[in-house]
C-alpha cells in the first residue's frame, strides 16, 4: 500500500505543496493529478492548507480525483478549517467520493480478503492438527508450521498451543518476544497487554497444577475485565473461561434511539441570485478561472464560449452546475486576446475579455553582456521564439552548438548552429530566468 501511496513519494510530495508559490498554482494541480487517486491524507489535508496557491475549483479537482478525501476525518476537518470555506457546489462534488471506492480502497479490500481467507485456512489446519489423534508427528507439525507463518495471528495460536501443552516457559518466551518482533499499532498493543495478562493467569495455574475453578478472587476479577472487551478475540476467550466457570452469559445491549416523527412544511424557495461572471487573471499566462453564477429562471441550456482575435470560436464548454468554477488552461492557444461568452436560454448573459500571454523567459543579463560579442540574443524577454545571431564567422562557429540551462544547470533546450544564426523555440519553457552559452 505504502509503493501506491503518493507513488511510493509521501515526504516528497508534501515537501513540493507547502513550499509551491501561488504562480505554481497550476503545474502543482497537474502533479497531484497524476498521482492521483492514491494521494495520501497528509498530502490532500496540506493542499487543503495552501489556498493562496490552489483556487477553489482546482482544489476541488484534486479531491474529487481522490475519492478517500470524502471519508477521511483528517481531510474533511481541514475543510472546515479554511479561512475561505469552499463554496457548496464544490464540496458537493467532492463528498460524492462517499459512494466512490478508490485504487487503494480497492486494493485494501482485496488484501483484507486475501489475509481473511488465509486467516481461516490456517484455523483449519491449526484445528486439524491439533486434534489429530493418531499421527505421532501431529504436535511437532503444528509447532513447526505456526512458526514458520511468522505474522502475529499465527504466534498467538502457537502461545495458545504450547499452554495447551503445558509448556509454560515457551509460551511465556515466545509472547515476550512478540513486542520485538513486530512494530504494534495502538490497538494491537491494546490486545497484546490483555493477552499477556491472561497468559500469566493461566501459566500461574498451570505451575501451580490449578484449573479456572480455583482462581484466587483477583484472577477472577481480572478475566472480568478482559472480558469486556468483546470486540477482540482475548475478550472472547475470557468470557468463555467465566461462562465455563460461572456459568455466566454475557450480553451486550443495543440502544435504538427513538424519534419522534414531525411534521415538515415544504416552501419553495426563491431564488434571488444575481448574475456573475469574472475571469482571473485577466491576464493569463497558462490558466485562467471562470467564476460564475446564473439565475435559476435563465438556467437553461448554459455554456461558456471563447472566441479569438478573428472572432473564431475557439472553445465551447457546456456548463451543468448553476453556480460554479471553469478552469481554462491557455497553453494551447496562440498569445492574444480573447472574447469570452456566458450563454444560457438561448441568449448571451454576459461577455468579459481575457488576454493570453506565451509563456514568456528571460535571459542572464550577465551572460548576454559577457557573450554579446560572440552572439546576439533578442527578444529578452521572449516568449515563443529567441533568435541568435552569431557575431563571428569560423569553422568553430558553424561547427558549435546553442545551449539553454536553468538556473539548476539543467540543459533545457540544445541546437545546432546554422548559418550564422538559430531560431530556437522557447514556447515550452515555463517562465523564468536562464542561461545561454
Amino acid at each position: 500500500m505504502q509503493e501506491l501511496t503518493d507513488a511510493g513519494e509521501t515526504e516528497e510530495t508534501v515537501y513540493s505543496i507547502q513550499t509551491a508559490n501561488p504562480e505554481d498554482g497550476n503545474n502543482l494541480r497537474k502533479s497531484l493529478l497524476k498521482t492521483s487517486p492514491t494521494l495520501s491524507d497528509t498530502a490532500m489535508v496540506s493542499s487543503v492548507g495552501i489556498e493562496s496557491v490552489l483556487p477553489p475549483v482546482m482544489l476541488a479537482q484534486v479531491l474529487s480525483a481522490n475519492p478517500r478525501s470524502a471519508k477521511s476525518d483528517k481531510v474533511l476537518n481541514a475543510l472546515t478549517q479554511r479561512e475561505h470555506p469552499l463554496p457548496p457546489p464544490f464540496m458537493d462534488e467532492i463528498l460524492l467520493g462517499r459512494d466512490t471506492l478508490s485504487e487503494i480502497e480497492i486494493e485494501t479490500s482485496n488484501l483484507g480478503q486475501y489475509k481473511s481467507e488465509r486467516s481461516s485456512l490456517v484455523n483449519s489446519f491449526t484445528h486439524k492438527l491439533r486434534t489429530d489423534t493418531v499421527s505421532e508427528t501431529a504436535t511437532e507439525e503444528l509447532i513447526s508450521f505456526l512458526s514458520s507463518e511468522n505474522s502475529l495471528q499465527t504466534d498467538y495460536l502457537l502461545v495458545a498451543y504450547y499452554l495447551h501443552l503445558l509448556d509454560v516457559d515457551n509460551a511465556e518466551l515466545l509472547l515476550a518476544d512478540i513486542q520485538n518482533k513486530y512494530e504494534l499499532s495502538e490497538k494491537q498493543y491494546e490486545e497484546y497487554n490483555l493477552i499477556t495478562e491472561l497468559t500469566s493467569i493461566q501459566a500461574d495455574l498451570i505451575r501451580k497444577e490449578k484449573t479456572y475453578f480455583e482462581m484466587d478472587s483477583l484472577q477472577k476479577q481480572a478475566i472480568y475485565n478482559i472480558a469486556q472487551n468483546n470486540n477482540l478475540t482475548v475478550g472472547v476467550s475470557a468470557q468463555n473461561i467465566i461462562s465455563m466457570v460461572d456459568s455466566t452469559e454475557f450480553y451486550f445491549g443495543v440502544v435504538i434511539p427513538i424519534f419522534e416523527e414531525t411534521e415538515q412544511k415544504h416552501t419553495e424557495v426563491q431564488d434571488n441570485s444575481i448574475l456573475l461572471f469574472e475571469l482571473s487573471p485577466k491576464l493569463a499566462t497558462d490558466y485562467f478561472i471562470v467564476d460564475y453564477n446564473i439565475p435559476k429562471k435563465d438556467f437553461i441550456n448554459a455554456k461558456f464560449l471563447m472566441y479569438n482575435s478573428n472572432n473564431e470560436q475557439v472553445l465551447v464548454v457546456s456548463i451543468d452546475k448553476k453556480e460554479y468554477q471553469l478552469l481554462i488552461e491557455t497553453e494551447k492557444y496562440d498569445a492574444g486576446v480573447y472574447t469570452c461568452k456566458l450563454f444560457a436560454n438561448n441568449k448571451m448573459l454576459s461577455q468579459k475579455q481575457v488576454t493570453i500571454k506565451g509563456n514568456e523567459i528571460m535571459l542572464n543579463d550577465e551572460l548576454e553582456n559577457q557573450n554579446s560579442e560572440i552572439f546576439t540574443i533578442n527578444p529578452n524577454p521572449a516568449t515563443d521564439y529567441l533568435r541568435v545571431q552569431y557575431n563571428q564567422q569560423s569553422e568553430n562557429v558553424r561547427n558549435s552548438k546553442i545551449r539553454i540551462t536553468d538556473n539548476t544547470g539543467k540543459i533545457v533546450k540544445e541546437q545546432s548552429i546554422s548559418n550564422g544564426q538559430s531560431e530556437i523555440i522557447i514556447s515550452d519553457l515555463p517562465n523564468g530566468t536562464y542561461n545561454i552559452s
